[in-house]
């Protein structure tokens, strides 16, 4: 659990803007009335209407803590992305190649029947070096850019704007892990559009580089940052918002960490659904861009709208849900059980007080 503190540490725990001085004659701490914020008010009501829950306040983190949610998450990403190379390798052929690939099921017996089992593992290189890439810094990107944020907008601004606060958080995480997703995604996809054209990841990399330069490698960074920018952002505020809801609901699933990491896991499946929904366009745009060889993003964009209409948009929807819904699940799940191993979950970053308790150390002025 989280550290104890005693009553010297008080004013630590409570709102900057609440002034709070120490009677030392008196041996109690000293608030005035008129000072305190309205939203405080909590502290003037009698002990028997006060309810008995710790005033708790997140302690300040430092490096190692945010080195632990790095490793949560390289862990988590790597893990259900590896699991789920073969779903992926489908959903790329059916947005590069919709006429031979008309649907997952048949997807799979085609790919199986054709090339063998060894062609659903296509990519599976460049898959788990670019997440490894991403839960490693996306993860307590989101972390630090949320409290960051946050605390530079000030405890009301912090309340009034979290959403934006934390969509914002979520999309400039998933900037800077981009960088490194991006030479990933475009070499898994050459692999799977293309499998002769070279014998494994980095000798795709090497020959891409070398046949279209190195910045062909990102050539598809504002396609693959507008995906991943509305995947993260929906992602990050989807989860958040539905575990709050699920937990105000129904207080007792905090209870053990059992139920914490089972609300976890429902609310990556309803976050990673949603969030591929809203991101499918630009999925399917990068596809194309990077089949035909890095055409620019409008002549792919009317390429598909020409050929499918504006539902060409929307390609391999079916299979990116059910790739997206189990992985964003299995993501936050296992990034939730590696902090609560690594004891960086929420309750271990807390310093708790006892104040609401022990409403005596308190004189009302």
């Amino acid at each position: 659990g989280g550290e104890i503190l005693n009553r010297n540490d008080l004013p630590m725990l409570l709102p900057a803007s609440t002034p709070l001085n120490f009677n030392e004659r008196a041996g109690v701490y000293e608030l005035e009335n008129h000072q305190i914020d309205p939203k405080h008010w909590f502290l003037l009501q009698e002990p028997e209407q006060v309810a008995v829950v710790p005033v708790s306040r997140e302690r300040r983190l430092d490096g190692l803590v945010y080195a632990m949610f790095s490793l949560s998450g390289l862990i988590g990403c790597s893990l259900t992305h590896s699991a789920l190379v073969p779903l992926d390798v489908v959903k790329t052929r059916l947005q590069t190649d919709p006429e031979m690939y008309p649907n997952l099921v048949d997807g799979v017996k085609k790919i199986y029947k054709e090339e063998g089992l060894s062609a659903l593992l296509l990519g599976a290189g460049a898959t788990i070096t670019g997440y490894s890439w991403y839960g490693l810094t996306v993860y307590p990107g989101y972390e630090f850019l949320k409290r960051l944020l946050i605390s530079l907008a000030g405890e009301a601004n912090g309340l009034r704007f979290h959403v934006p606060l934390v969509l914002l958080s979520g999309a400039l995480a998933t900037i800077v892990a981009c960088i490194g997703v991006c030479p990933a995604e475009a070499a898994r996809i050459r692999i799977v559009a293309r499998p002769d054209y070279a014998k494994d990841f980095f000798s795709t990399l090497r020959r891409i580089a070398d046949e279209e330069g190195i910045g062909s490698l990102f050539a598809g960074f504002g396609p693959l940052a507008i995906r991943q920018v509305l995947f993260g952002m929906m992602k990050f505020f989807i989860f958040d918002s539905f575990a709050d809801s699920v937990f105000s609901v129904f207080p007792h699933l905090t209870d053990s960490v059992q139920s914490q990491l089972f609300v976890s896991l429902l609310a990556g499946a309803v976050a990673g659904f949603a969030a591929s929904v809203v991101s499918q366009p630009a999925d399917t745009v990068l596809s194309k861009m990077k089949q035909q060889g890095d055409v620019p993003f409008t002549k792919a964009v009317g390429d598909l709208v020409d050929e499918f209409g504006l539902s060409g948009l929307f390609l391999g929807l079916q299979s990116r849900c059910l790739w997206a819904t189990p992985i964003i699940a299995g993501q936050f799940f296992l990034y939730d059980v590696f902090k609560n191993s690594l004891q960086v979950a929420g309750e271990d970053l807390k310093l708790f007080f006892d104040v609401l308790s022990t409403p005596s150390d308190f004189t009302i002025l």
